[in-house]
């Protein structure tokens, strides 16, 4: 009921946006409001944006000269994940993964706890990918006609508008600087966050103690005891018998001297779990209890009075969904098919090889980029369904 109510207040909202946008012609004014959405074009964002690209010129140029180079790559490596996913999608779908569009719909496609998350990526990949374009064009003197912020359904972000006249003319390194400028700086963000998540205890340790908690289970085989006796994925395995179990060594500590057939009371996050041990399958004189996909599981303790015991975790899961958008766009974006980067990318790499029936290539590789994409997305709706993040 309250989700009715929630749906019932924002379309209500939109109608009146709507409505109002068209009373005051708001058009006029930059404002152009339709079904769910709203775009808000100005100038007086051009003057800052301007700022930004005098700023360091020289660093900029590098910084999308080798953008552009490794656009050549995301291209190349794009191509050859979906033909690969593809491939194990029809011959080996245990290697497979699911390839989906990501939309951000709560209770639907993702479960609320991760909808916030996914809004602040997405609002972070859309201002820097539409950023660098607006920066790699002025630095390479092509003009902003105008630039803005737009709300489609519920996700927020900026765009750009570049004088694609002056850019057609420009010489095909500017092209090709200018079109690769928007993963590249998705992709530079991506590995930032990357290095967030690797060096996270790091991180955190002036503002937390870590505390070594248990083991995290990712999944229970099914058959094998964990999974008979009830543990699930999620839970946290804290103790075996009357043994602490602090971490993934402490378990296997634990296990290594653990014959078959013995019962055991496994202590987890959810209580107390009776089980008998089953043999190991690749040595039959090992125990093992069934749990898979095992992570340590820690507890942040707050050094200061003020900050939350659940904020870690919480930056944690940000850092990790931004890197996981940033990165997926800047790979997917550089696929040679319209309306993506990487169909102009294209077709300035080859004008700048001096290649012959420009047209026809790439017409040919938007068709075989959009075969190949067809392809995984309906051959993993098929094989995993809709896969709800």
């Amino acid at each position: 009921m309250q989700t009715v109510i929630g749906l019932s207040f924002y379309l209500v909202g939109w109608a009146v946006l709507f409505l109002l946008a068209k009373h005051f012609n708001l058009e006029e004014r930059g404002l152009k409001v339709g079904p769910l959405y709203f775009v808000y074009k100005t100038t007086s964002l051009n003057r800052t944006l301007e700022c930004l690209a005098k700023m360091l010129r020289r660093v900029w140029r590098v910084f999308f000269s080798v953008g552009a180079a490794v656009g050549v790559g995301m291209l190349v490596l794009i191509i050859y994940q979906l033909l690969r996913n593809a491939f194990n999608l029809v011959y080996r779908t245990r290697e497979a993964g699911p390839v989906q569009v990501l939309l951000p719909i709560p209770g639907v496609t993702m479960s609320w706890e991760n909808f916030p998350y996914a809004i602040v990526a997405i609002c972070i990949l859309l201002v820097s990918h539409e950023a660098a374009h607006a920066i790699a064009s002025l630095v390479e003197g092509v003009p902003l006609k105008s630039s803005g912020i737009f709300l489609a359904a519920v996700i927020p972000g900026g765009l750009v508008e570049l004088d694609d006249e002056t850019l057609n003319k420009s010489p095909h390194s500017t092209q090709l600087r200018v079109f690769a400028a928007g993963s590249s700086a998705n992709l530079a963000v991506s590995l930032i966050f990357l290095i967030l998540m690797a060096n996270f205890a790091l991180t955190i340790t002036p503002f937390y103690t870590i505390v070594p908690s248990g083991v995290l289970v990712g999944g229970a085989t099914i058959g094998y005891p964990a999974e008979r006796a009830g543990i699930k994925a999620g839970d946290i395995i804290e103790g075996i018998d009357d043994t602490k179990i602090s971490s993934i060594e402490d378990l296997r500590a634990f296990m290594a001297h653990i014959k078959p057939n013995t019962p055991l009371a496994v202590l987890t996050s959810r209580g107390r779990f009776e089980l008998v041990t089953a043999p190991d399958p690749g040595n039959k004189t090992r125990s093992i209890l069934g749990v898979s996909q095992l992570s340590n599981y820690v507890t942040y303790l707050p050094k200061l009075s003020f900050l939350s015991p659940d904020l870690p975790r919480q930056l944690f899961n940000l850092e990790f969904w931004i890197y996981f958008v940033t990165l997926s766009v800047a790979m997917i974006n550089m696929l040679p098919l319209f309306p993506l980067d990487g169909d102009r990318f294209l077709l300035a790499l080859l004008q700048s090889l001096g290649v012959k029936n420009v047209k026809a290539v790439r017409s040919t590789m938007s068709a075989f980029s959009f075969m190949i994409l067809a392809m995984n997305l309906f051959l993993s709706y098929a094989i995993f369904g809709f896969v709800k993040i």
